[in-house]
């Protein structure tokens, strides 16, 4: 049941936090309850990565952020542990601080080895390029914003269609060439 409350907040697309905010803490106090350690994190980190597209406060957000490296350390969870640390860099961007959100990434990328389910690994490393996209589209290094986008788009097509944002990473991707191709007037690579 409460997989399926996440479904249908994914499905909602939305960046409305207030909308959606309440329903994940809901859903987090659920998973407590029950101890669904899987339902924990998805609303910590859905109520994380909604508090930075929300730009707010870092002191409201970051408490979430300790709370999934804490569990997914105790869990030896290296999904969620390289989920929270790609979060982790998007504060350190939020604030400025690029070379530590670099360093942040690479450490994160150390342990994808240790998670054992392929589809899980994939997508954690679609998440980290999309992740790369923007800290270089931050500090305005177009050929890595390139690179990252031309990689996130090969390793997406190649996503398990079940997982949920395959489609995201291909948009996001596909955009963001597109983009750099009119910029570099290369308008036949841009279609």
């Amino acid at each position: 049941e409460i997989d399926r409350e996440f479904n249908t907040l994914n499905s909602l697309h939305t960046r409305d936090i207030s909308s959606i905010e309440p329903r994940c803490i809901e859903l987090y106090y659920k998973s407590k309850e029950i101890s669904y350690y899987r339902g924990q994190q998805e609303a910590l980190v859905r109520l994380l990565a909604y508090g930075l597209n929300d730009k707010r406060d870092i002191d409201t957000i970051e408490p979430y952020l300790q709370e999934i490296l804490k569990n997914a350390l105790k869990k030896e969870d290296y999904f969620y542990y390289c989920k929270g640390l790609a979060l982790q860099a998007g504060l350190l961007e939020k604030l400025g601080l690029y070379k530590e959100a670099k360093a942040t990434l690479e450490e994160g990328i150390t342990h994808f080895n240790k998670i054992d389910n392929k589809d899980l690994r994939s997508s954690i490393e679609c998440y980290y390029d999309s992740r790369y996209i923007q800290l270089y589209t931050l500090l305005k290094k177009q050929d890595l914003v390139e690179l990252y986008a031309q990689k996130l788009f090969k390793k997406a097509e190649i996503l398990s269609n079940s997982d949920p944002q395959k489609n995201s990473y291909l948009v996001i991707a596909s955009r963001v060439l597109a983009d750099i191709n009119i910029q570099q007037k290369r308008f036949e690579k841009a279609n």
